[in-house]
């Protein structure tokens, strides 16, 4: 973990803070004085070879537990146990959770929200790596420390600086509008998630490159990965991580593949499903996804095995290869569209010429007029991801545009909600796309004018100064 400078830390305080797995069955050794269950599915059966005894090793921890079980209020199994700790404690995102998530909102780089404790807002969390499995991981830190007594100011600003762990949406390149992940991801139900919490971050593209890990784990979830990958854009799948099992007759990564096409888009909702290929070389995968990768798209790597070597291959190469073509005007185009309401115009290659005092001027790559803030703030949020240049311009007098245009997007704030003006005391508020002519004659309507005024100004503002 970054933040640790390692995957531990020595500390000076009372507590131990010890991450355990289920996939050995160990967990039946630990008598925590305070337990955190994220969740129970079905994970490593090829160890305790059936649900029934898994959620029993579950079952055995939470009764161990000496003071409180802090469990996900969102995973089923996790709630049917609550009642074999001596206390429990939820967390999450259903109504009954004691410590809930309210207000879920999206940031360029990770997510905003509010915390109630039994309905009673305690605070916003805000951090920098995305999605709800991110936003529940908090909520289960808050939980403990807020049970312990620990101020939340502090527990909110630890968590602002937290980058999460190596290999869980690390981010190996972010340049010329392409970004490279790696994530560990390797369960279904991990695989969704990452994927959901890529989405959050506004990219035009996500394309996915998955090794399966163990022939066990591929064999008995074969159903769960064939719908796991909706909402990227391209699949990209390789060959079975064997994680020193013996291989199974019949399984390997075209297995994955087989099941993925033979799912196709049925019931995806709005969510696209990804056109899929199998590549069981990593040096011909990594050459396939710089070939595949463009501006604005995000190449999402995952698997518990190797393939992290496929991500650093792809981020090497892309950061030897310089820029990429940006994307077609047409898609930016849609793109705005679709994202930014009714009320706000979006055109493509319109000649600046027309908004010009000199009437003369290229095109603009694309012209924009947001209705609102809230338009304009998920307008400069996408072109921020994406890397696309904004240009602002006023009334464009005086202004000179070369024949060539302006490349990206050049925003003009001319909508009702950004020319009102508004007098206030010895104060005139003007939002951006005031014109300067109306400033001056609000001012001199409201007696402003001339060597007089402005010697009252003066004066009254040395009398607020004291």
């Amino acid at each position: 973990m970054p933040v640790l400078g390692g995957n531990a830390q020595l500390g000076a305080g009372k507590y131990f803070v010890a991450e355990a797995c289920e996939s050995d069955g160990t967990l039946i050794n630990f008598t925590p004085e305070y337990a955190v269950c994220l969740n129970i599915e079905a994970e490593h059966l090829e160890h305790h070879g059936s649900m029934e005894r898994l959620v029993a090793t579950f079952e055995t921890f939470f009764r161990s537990t000496r003071a409180a079980v802090f469990y996900c209020a969102d995973c089923p199994n996790c709630a049917a146990l609550a009642g074999q700790a001596r206390m429990a404690i939820s967390f999450g995102f259903a109504a009954g959770a004691d410590y809930r998530a309210l207000d879920l909102e999206h940031t360029a780089r990770g997510t905003r929200f509010a915390i109630a404790c039994r309905d009673q807002r305690i605070g916003t969390i805000e951090l920098v790596i995305p999605g709800r499995q991110n936003v529940s991981n908090a909520l289960a830190a808050v939980a403990v420390a807020d049970q312990l007594g620990l101020p939340f100011d502090k527990v909110a600003a630890a968590l602002a600086t937290f980058t999460g762990a190596n290999r869980r949406f690390e981010r190996k390149h972010d340049a010329n509008g392409i970004v490279v992940v790696d994530d560990y991801a390797h369960h279904p139900t991990e695989i969704r998630a990452t994927i959901a919490a890529a989405r959050t971050l506004g990219f035009a593209r996500v394309l996915v490159a998955f090794q399966p890990h163990r022939y066990t784990r591929t064999q008995a979830l074969c159903a769960e990965f064939a719908t796991a990958f909706a909402g990227a854009d391209k699949l990209f799948l390789t060959d079975v991580y064997a994680a020193s099992e013996k291989p199974i007759a019949g399984i390997n990564g075209r297995t994955i593949y087989d099941a993925v096409v033979a799912a196709g888009p049925a019931g995806r909702s709005t969510r696209p499903w990804p056109t899929v290929e199998y590549e069981p070389y990593f040096t011909r995968l990594t050459a396939r996804l710089v070939t595949e990768a463009r501006a604005g798209d995000l190449v999402l790597v995952m698997g518990a095995g190797n393939i992290d070597q496929v991500a650093a291959g792809v981020a090497a190469q892309l950061a030897a290869s310089g820029p990429r073509v940006a994307q077609p005007a047409r898609s930016l185009a849609d793109d705005l569209t679709a994202l930014l309401s009714d009320q706000s115009r979006v055109r493509r290659n319109e000649l600046m010429a027309r908004h010009t005092s000199m009437k003369i001027g290229g095109p603009a790559e694309l012209w924009a007029e947001p209705s609102d803030e809230r338009d304009l703030a998920k307008l400069l949020h996408y072109c921020f991801v994406r890397q696309i240049p904004v240009t602002f311009i006023g009334r464009g007098t005086n202004l000179l545009v070369r024949d060539g245009g302006i490349a990206g997007v050049v925003v003009q704030l001319s909508s009702d909600e950004f020319t009102r003006i508004e007098v206030a005391e010895d104060q005139i508020i003007a939002r951006g796309g005031v014109r300067l002519k109306t400033i001056v004659n609000e001012a001199k309507t409201t007696g402003w004018a001339g060597s007089n005024s402005s010697r009252a100004f003066r004066d009254r503002w040395a009398a607020r100064c004291g």
